[in-house]
């Protein structure tokens, strides 16, 4: 499924159910920079928390007015644990371009960088057809897609 936000799915569907239920049959998520926080919402949840352990260390000392016998100090430790998303929403809307997050099925979770297309003269004919060829396959799927959305049960 190809798509820029979930409110094109519900549009697609027709329903705010029925995109739900698709998006949760989706295995393989390709997410590039989010601008809808909505979806970035989704994406973030969608992934496990991990745990982040914080340490705060405290002193303190205090002096009487007689440092011979009022004095007195104090050393404190205090361990935190908290839970956080691995990839908070934000984060997926500060991608620079080109760069993705993937979560494959089977818990695998990527971050990566698509390459870049550079020209070279000597093989432009042939990396021109095969960008051709890859953008029709493009467009007929997506052509698929807009029909499977187009019926309405």
């Amino acid at each position: 499924m190809l798509t820029q936000t979930l409110a094109d799915i519900e549009v697609g569907l027709g329903d705010a159910a029925k995109a739900r239920m698709a998006i949760g049959n989706i295995n393989n998520e390709l997410v590039l920079r989010l601008k809808d926080s909505e979806t970035a919402k989704q994406f973030s949840e969608s992934l496990p928390e991990v745990m982040i352990k914080r340490m705060q260390v405290a002193y303190q000392q205090n002096v009487g007015h007689n440092p011979l016998d009022k004095f007195g100090g104090r050393y404190g430790e205090n361990v935190a644990e908290d839970y956080f998303p691995i990839i908070p929403a934000w984060a997926t809307g500060i991608l620079p371009d080109m760069h993705y997050f993937a979560n494959l099925k089977g818990g695998a979770l990527l971050k990566g960088r698509l390459p870049k297309y550079y020209k070279f003269d000597f093989m432009e004919k042939e990396l021109n057809k095969q960008a051709l060829d890859c953008y029709r396959q493009l467009y007929e799927d997506l052509f698929q897609l807009y029909t499977v959305f187009q019926k309405k049960p």
